[in-house]
């Protein structure tokens, strides 16, 4: 399961542990700043310690909670967003 919810910056203040709660579930939550800023929370794949160089390439890669679809949008959304910036 990969949701991606959007909520402002109060909100997440408000319920940080649920949202912390949400994303260890696999959900992403995009935090909308004012001004128009965004942070994402995301979860992340859990990993070992003293990983040996060697071992890297046989790990196994949990790609569950990847959604393709929401990663492209967010990606072209924020290009898009930067190359405004950057041109004004």
């Amino acid at each position: 399961m990969n949701n991606v919810i959007e909520v402002s910056e109060e909100e997440a203040v408000e319920n940080l542990q649920f949202l912390i709660n949400l994303v260890d579930r696999g959900t992403s939550v995009k935090i909308i700043r004012s001004g128009g800023r965004r942070i994402m929370m995301v979860p992340l794949p859990s990993v070992q310690e003293e990983i040996a160089p060697n071992e890297i390439d046989s790990l196994p890669v949990d790609t569950s909670f990847v959604n393709p679809t929401a990663t492209q949008n967010y990606v072209a959304e924020s290009l898009s967003e930067m190359s405004r910036e950057f041109n004004n």
